[in-house]
């Protein structure tokens, strides 16, 4: 291997390297994002209380929905977390320390997805023949030597009879 090639090999494998850390690096600045947002959330909810250190839980509760209306539209007309699906899960989940957004998708109800398949109809008729409503060539051959007597339209005739 001449000198290039391997000096090509470990640029590679240092952008290889960069990209991975660099990546990571955005994933741990996104999640430390996130965490901060609830800190922040936590400490203006401990400033409206008075700052005896306890925790108001309704000015927590408005900062949540807000943030789960801007990251989820078909919220919009929930005014509250008692108005989800679980909010006691919600909130033992918050408890926890997940984000709103993790913690609503953990308590959503699944998402029904509707079969969007009806564009399709139109290409094909409704009662066209597929495939397997003939006989093979092989299986046809077979099917002559049984009903020899019959021609090849009665076998293919007799066989989508039989099998529907």
């Amino acid at each position: 291997m001449s000198d290039i090639e391997k000096n090509n090999e470990e640029l590679e494998s240092q952008s290889a390297e960069e990209s991975a850390c660099e990546e990571s690096r955005n994933e741990e600045k996104n999640e430390t994002e996130s965490r901060s947002r609830d800190n922040e959330a936590s400490d203006a909810a401990q400033a409206q209380s008075g700052g005896n250190g306890e925790i108001d839980y309704a000015a927590l509760a408005k900062e949540d929905m807000r943030e789960l209306i801007a990251a989820f539209p078909h919220l919009e007309g929930k005014k509250s977390i008692a108005e989800l699906d679980n909010p006691l899960r919600y909130a033992a989940l918050r408890d926890l320390g997940l984000t709103p957004r993790e913690a609503f998708l953990a308590t959503s109800a699944p998402v029904i997805k509707y079969d969007n398949r009806s564009h399709l109809s139109g290409a094909v008729p409704r009662r066209a023949g597929s495939a397997s409503d003939m006989l093979g060539a092989g299986e046809l051959m077979a099917a002559r030597e049984l009903f020899a007597d019959l021609s090849d339209r009665e076998i293919q005739k007799l066989y989508k009879k039989v099998s529907r």
